[in-house]
């Protein structure tokens, strides 16, 4: 039943008001009797949980007919009634549907209807920004003015042409500052090192026109693309308090109606970067562009989802980093994060689930909270795609569940796990310098059984100047530094 997986996928998303909306819809055109793809949408409404096998089970016992085309027609069904609810929230969504009406005034000959719906189209993608679309109707309103003139010339035509060269150089313009983007990530995929990295963006900043004047740009978004590459450029450049200008520059230029929320969520993940990198930032002054964030508003949940993902994975990383948080504020945002999963599960993508949780657990070890480390860990290691992880993040796993044994004072499992991480290194053939010494910390500490300390200082001092990270993850081992620093302290 992989169209039902999918179906409750789509169902759960909706929120009350949508769901509602579509209730009613769906009953103007029903008879008495409700029909099967309409009790399919109540089953799998009222099903919260997440595991199918129940709802399989539950639908069926209805003994519904024709089953899997009923599916496929209220998944259609659903996406349709959506489109028609959001029409008054996405503009979007409402030029397109305008713009459908266009070219059925076209198609009936009522030319002069079809060429004022047109130029309202067009104001409204003219202050949105959205070049795609204008040019599009653009081209439409070409195709109109022509059939009104019969082909002749005229005023309006003429008028038209140099208005459609100028939004030409328009979008021409912000597609350059696009390809540029894809230039500057050819060059970070095929850099061979850190230094050669360096001088190639140092190269590419000098060699690039349309990165000589901010002038260059002729659209706000294409101009909040120039501080963006900008911003790049000086975070591969290692300049962090230029990057920090750069992409503050990029961040007050946003509006919600013209810059994707991809490009916003980029610009403040760029903003975090910068700010924590950057010693002349005030770092009391950092809870303001949480606010920033947090005050924005895209109208769907998906977004949001991702809006507070940020939010919270930014508070963890400052408390990490900068601020020792009270007893208070520790329990306000492991509160948070656990009202943010409940609400925004089904939204979060396997990579930023996978992130999100390892932030947490992270959190937790660091300020001893160890149960809820583990409750998180036990959580993590239950999702499916847990088994498509790499051998490095499966050791990391491994690591944080052995500290967390050896905190909650299990002697039994800490050795078990110990045993455990040496077979795996064993049989992997692991190399990474920093996860050998972490290994050889642990075996220590089995055997120790006291004065625990002298093992925790030495083995501090000894992983401290090695690399943590390790290829195709996000996922790195300085938590076992932060929780040495921890225990030593």
């Amino acid at each position: 039943m992989q169209n039902l997986e999918k179906l409750y996928w789509l169902v759960n998303s909706m929120t009350r008001n949508e769901k509602r909306y579509f209730t009613q819809h769906t009953n103007l055109y029903s008879s008495t009797k409700k029909p099967d793809y309409l009790v399919l949408f109540d089953l799998i409404s009222k099903h919260k949980d997440s595991n199918l096998e129940e709802l399989k089970e539950s639908v069926k016992q209805q003994n519904l007919e024709y089953l899997s085309l009923k599916m496929k027609y209220l998944y259609t069904t659903i996406l349709k009634v959506l489109t028609n609810y959001k029409k008054s929230t996405n503009k979007l969504i409402k030029l397109h549907d305008q713009f459908q009406q266009v070219l059925i005034l076209e198609g009936k000959g009522l030319l002069e209807d079809a060429l004022v719906l047109l130029q309202k189209i067009k104001k409204v993608a003219e202050e949105t920004e959205n070049y795609p679309f204008l040019y599009q109707t653009t081209q439409k309103e070409m195709e109109v003015l022509t059939l009104l003139s019969h082909g002749r010339p005229s005023p309006e035509l003429f008028e038209h042409s140099l208005n459609r060269i100028k939004m030409f150089d328009i979008i021409q313009n912000m597609n350059n500052y696009q390809r540029l983007s894809h230039k500057i990530e050819i060059i970070i995929n095929g850099a061979e090192s850190e230094e050669d990295l360096q001088e190639k963006a140092t190269q590419f900043q000098e060699n690039q026109v349309l990165l000589s004047d901010p002038k260059q740009a002729l659209s706000k978004m294409a101009l909040a693309k120039y501080y963006h590459l900008y911003s790049v450029i000086y975070y591969l450049k290692k300049e962090y308090e230029k990057m920090f200008i750069s992409t503050e520059k990029a961040i007050n230029l946003i509006e919600i109606e013209i810059f994707s929320p991809t490009f916003i969520f980029n610009l403040f993940q760029n903003y975090f970067v910068a700010y924590i990198h950057s010693p002349q930032r005030n770092i009391q002054e950092f809870p303001k562009y949480l606010t920033q964030l947090a005050q924005l508003e895209f109208g769907e949940e998906q977004y949001a989802a991702i809006q507070n993902t940020l939010l919270i994975g930014f508070q963890i990383e400052y408390f990490l980093r900068f601020k020792q948080p009270s007893v208070q504020e520790v329990e306000n945002l492991l509160k948070a994060f656990e009202n943010f999963y409940k609400k925004y599960y089904q939204y979060l993508y396997w990579i930023r689930k996978k992130l999100l949780f390892f932030d947490i657990i992270d959190f937790c070890i660091a300020f001893k909270k160890h149960d809820i480390a583990q409750d998180w860990l036990n959580h993590l290691c239950v999702l499916p795609k847990i088994k498509d992880l790499s051998n490095m993040e499966k050791l990391t796993l491994k690591f944080l569940q052995t500290i967390l044994y050896y905190e909650q004072q299990v002697p039994s499992l800490f050795e078990r796990e110990v045993r455990g991480i040496n077979y795996f290194i064993s049989k992997n053939k692991i190399e990474h310098p920093f996860a050998l010494n972490v290994q050889q910390l642990f075996q220590e500490l089995v055997k120790r059984k006291k004065d625990n300390l002298l093992v925790l200082k030495k083995h501090q001092a000894i992983l401290k100047p090695l690399n943590t990270r390790f290829s195709d993850s996000l996922w790195q081992f300085n938590f076992v530094l932060k929780w040495l620093n921890h225990k030593v302290t």
